[in-house]
């Protein structure tokens, strides 16, 4: 199992998949702000489009100059029937789940991460989930494989 008792990365891939993300979200929001900005008559509304316009394109290239560091940021590894995960550039933010507790995991991949032969795992309990995404299919079994080993031993011991 490649996720075990050592941090890993998240694929090398993560910068250009996101800037693919952003770049599609920013597009999108654009054209709608420009058509909105089209058929509006009102000098107001006008005024205030181009700041919304503005604003997009500014948080657009911010978002992608922080994308090296935010890659650096994430590292998971299983270890002592735990999951960990951390992220966060400025704000460091650390999720820990013990095996125990997780129902279910989900494998996922749309197109962005079908281009570059990787997927988003999803883990779920009852408090919540966490999504790791960009990670090998490999990798993303091989955690669905520890928390399978991991998380019933406990329960068949109790009974």
């Amino acid at each position: 199992m490649d996720c075990v008792n050592d941090w890993n990365k998240v694929s090398n891939n993560f910068i250009k998949g996101k800037r693919i993300e952003y770049s599609l979200i920013f597009v999108a929001t654009f054209l709608i702000t420009f058509i909105l900005y089209l058929f509006s008559f009102h000098k107001f509304i006008n005024s205030m489009l181009i700041y919304i316009m503005i604003f997009i394109t500014v948080f657009f290239f911010i978002s992608l100059l922080r994308l090296k560091r935010l890659y650096h940021s994430i590292s998971f590894k299983c270890a002592n029937k735990l999951i960990f995960y951390q992220s966060g550039i400025v704000i460091k933010n650390e999720v820990i789940i013990p095996c125990r507790k997780v129902y279910q995991t989900k494998i996922r991949q749309g197109p962005i991460l079908k281009k570059y032969h990787l997927v988003s795992l999803e883990i779920i309990t009852a408090a919540g989930s966490l999504e790791i995404d960009y990670i090998k299919h490999s990798t993303a079994e091989s955690i669905i494989k520890y928390i399978e080993l991991n998380g019933n031993q406990e329960e068949i011991k109790n009974e």
